[in-house]
């Protein structure tokens, strides 16, 4: 259910951006997911949904796998979990955590 609210917070937020960008699902044979690919051409956005208060760097694994070695390893790639916690996080290498409620909100960095 978390997802879907994430996935039709960002749908509605479409129309309002500069760019023209898609948002897709993905998952391979080997059941490799990734929730949320915004897809802005030369640049994708992952994001990975966590109904969780925490986050750690294992919440990273297929974000990070999908940006270096699997099929967007020739393109940008930014990794975005999202979850229920209160604080945006960074992990390094264009990796950050934000909360759901950075949706419609602003975030103290």
């Amino acid at each position: 259910m978390l997802e879907s609210f994430v996935v039709g917070e960002l749908q509605r937020a479409l129309p309002m951006q500069d760019a023209d960008y898609r948002l897709y699902h993905w998952r391979n044979a080997d059941r490799c997911e990734i929730d949320i690919l915004i897809d802005g051409g030369s640049h994708l956005v992952n994001v990975e949904i966590k109904s969780s208060a925490s986050v750690g760097s294992a919440d990273f694994k297929h974000l990070k796998w999908f940006a270096s070695d699997g099929p967007s390893r020739s393109r940008t790639c930014t990794g975005i979990v999202s979850y229920l916690g209160q604080d945006m996080l960074t992990f390094g290498n264009r990796t950050c955590a934000l909360p759901v409620s950075s949706l419609w909100s602003s975030i103290d960095a």
